[in-house]
């Protein structure tokens, strides 16, 4: 964030016209404070209690806060420490989820990856014959349905892209390697 100071220039080279009077304006960059933010925990805004965060503000006596604020970073950072208590208090944190699967993976697909999964270390250690044939098979069909699935999540995302352009943003960032949500 900038910060800037505009002065009358005393200095001058050439006749001050006094509708127009030269000026000096010094821009330096300051540290602006920020909403917190905590990756381990996503507030859920779904589940706030709003009716308390608004009394809660009406409750601030915004005008003592203020007061003795020299300069609008000062204000600003007095703000955000209000507005963060308030998103902390009255606000559910839940435990971000990392799913290490595409979004549209489903659950039925999620689950026979995982048993796949665990037939491949079964046959790792054992080398049964019977373990790698389930294994091939299990490959196949997870490879089809996660074909299938991802087809579908296409077409859903096109069907309802005119209605949500929201899904296009998440198809980017699913794209990118974000969370799609």
């Amino acid at each position: 964030m900038l910060s800037c100071d505009v002065r009358e220039a005393v200095d001058v080279l050439c006749p001050v016209d006094p509708l127009h009077p030269p000026l000096i304006v010094d821009l330096s960059s300051i540290d602006c404070p920020k909403l917190q933010y905590n990756k381990t925990y996503k507030q859920n805004f779904y589940k706030a209690n709003y009716d308390l965060i608004n009394s809660f503000l009406a409750e601030v006596d915004w005008v003592s806060l203020f007061d003795g604020c020299k300069d609008v970073n000062e204000l600003l950072t007095v703000f955000l420490e209000v507005i963060n208590k308030a998103v902390l208090d009255f606000n559910p944190a839940s435990k971000s989820k990392t799913n290490k699967y595409p979004q549209w993976y489903s659950k039925d697909l999620i689950n026979r990856l995982r048993e796949k999964n665990k037939i491949r270390q079964r046959y790792n250690k054992y080398k049964n014959l019977l373990d790698l044939i389930s294994f091939k098979l299990l490959t196949q069909r997870c490879n089809k349905m996660a074909s299938a699935n991802y087809k579908s999540y296409l077409q859903n995302i096109e069907d309802g892209i005119s209605k949500n352009p929201k899904l296009f943003w998440s198809y980017v960032k699913a794209k990118r390697g974000g969370t799609g949500t």
